[in-house]
């Protein structure tokens, strides 16, 4: 042990200005290893003394907490500087909006991928944001349910053009999202993972809208037969090529009518012809998977299917604008079941429990639904940039059917999603009176 003089002891202490108590033990060890700081360690001054207790009150609780993860997860710049807390917005006991400063030489990105420390940390769903210069983070605290029955009323969400009940977050808080501003969604999960009861709960609150036509392919024919005499229904590639060829035409039919009257989409259509109104149209396609070519070993085949894929990677592209909006499920999704064509196209993603990397990789471009909990009908939802971890409502195929005779009764326009004729394998296009509409919108075509 190296004999330290107390002269030089002394002249350490009154230069470095140690506490006599808690510092002097440190000192001595720090000495011995050879450590010597390279600047003196300056006094607390009063701003900072007051700044630390205004931390600690408990009105101010969440503040020092974000901080403490900031520090152990060295979101700091390298002159050990951390975001230092600006304005906090409480909008209830559990919801709260914090914004922070970032310091020179700390990157947005270095927070934002460690959103998952946060979250476990403060067993809460947290949402960080950059706006305008500042780091907002959204925290909204307490447990996501692991069973919820479903309690959808479109009455109360009339708000929005089609309310979508996606499901329950934490506290037991309704994620209700408008499918216009989502455009389309994709939905992937194995097998009792609870992909059919969210398309149920989903098909229900569609079809309390009287503003929608509801189409449903099933080509499984299992989870959705309950539908046929009350949607637009398909559970083959013939009657799902039928759909889709209907679907494509009347989209252009109203592009026509939008470019003649110098509308943008639907809903500018809609405010300026209001006697003529034209309703939504949600298709909804189950076990996508069945529309590749790679389950069939017959050329035929495989260009219809082919054909099938494509039909719905041009909708994916021009059919929001027109008011048709697609939500299509699939088992285990991968790159060789859908196409990048038609997974560009949709910016919303619902991801189930995956049993790997790849098929989170697929829908979420992630790998966050491989780390979900085993509990069925937990899954991630992902908007653009945004993603959340919900759980399904649970809407069991009896009750389902029930309340579907009941809508059906109480629906001023109860027969408007009727179209039964799908399953007889009919044709349902006036092509006569379509020749009109596709001779005017080639006129509008530049020449």
């Amino acid at each position: 042990m190296v004999k330290l003089d107390r002269k030089e002891i002394k002249e350490n202490w009154k230069k470095y200005k140690l506490d006599l108590k808690d510092k002097f033990d440190k000192y001595m060890w720090d000495l011995q290893l050879g450590y010597k700081p390279l600047k003196p360690e300056k006094k607390e001054d009063l701003k900072t003394s007051v700044k630390k207790l205004i931390r600690t009150r408990k009105s101010r609780s969440i503040e020092a907490e974000i901080e403490n993860i900031f520090i152990q997860t060295n979101c700091y710049n390298s002159e050990g500087k951390y975001p230092y807390h600006i304005a906090t917005n409480k909008k209830n006991n559990n919801h709260y909006q914090v914004m922070f400063k970032l310091p020179y030489g700390l990157n947005y990105k270095l927070i934002i991928d460690k959103v998952k420390y946060f979250s476990d940390s403060m067993t809460a769903q947290v949402n960080i944001e950059n706006r305008r210069g500042l780091l907002m983070m959204e925290i909204i605290k307490g447990i996501i349910p692991e069973i919820y029955r479903y309690n959808f009323n479109y009455i109360e969400h009339i708000d929005k053009v089609i309310p979508l009940p996606i499901g329950v977050g934490v506290n037991g808080m309704n994620i209700i999202v408008d499918l216009v501003d989502i455009v389309h969604l994709i939905i992937g999960g194995v097998t009792r993972s609870g992909k059919s009861v969210l398309l149920t709960g989903i098909c229900d609150g569609l079809m309390q809208n009287n503003n929608i036509k509801l189409i449903v392919i099933d080509l499984a024919m299992t989870d959705f037969v309950h539908l046929k005499d009350y949607v637009i229904f398909g559970y083959n590639l013939d009657s799902a090529e039928i759909i889709l060829d209907y679907l494509m035409q009347e989209v252009e039919r109203r592009r026509y009518f939008l470019v003649k009257n110098n509308c943008v989409n639907l809903i500018e259509y809609n405010k300026k012809n209001p006697s003529n109104k034209l309703e939504y149209i949600v298709l909804v396609v189950d076990e996508f998977a069945f529309t590749s070519p790679r389950k069939s070993d017959n050329k035929i085949m495989k260009n219809r299917r082919q054909r099938l894929q494509s039909i719905v990677a041009d909708l994916g592209m021009i059919s929001a604008k027109t008011g048709v909006h697609l939500i299509i499920a699939m088992q285990r999704p991968s790159d060789k079941l859908i196409p990048m064509e038609i997974k560009s196209n949709f910016p919303s993603a619902i991801s189930f429990k995956c049993v790997n990397f790849g098929t989170s990789m697929t829908i979420l471009g992630n790998t966050d639904a491989y780390y979900l909990p085993n509990i069925k009908g937990r899954m991630i939802f992902q908007h653009g940039t945004k993603q959340m971890e919900l759980q399904a409502m649970l809407l069991k195929r009896k009750e389902a059917e029930e309340r579907l005779v009941m809508f059906n009764k109480l629906s001023d326009n109860s027969n408007h999603n009727k179209a039964s004729y799908f399953c007889n394998g009919d044709d349902p296009i006036d092509r006569e009176q379509f020749q009109i509409y596709e001779h005017q919108t080639k006129r509008l075509l530049p020449r």
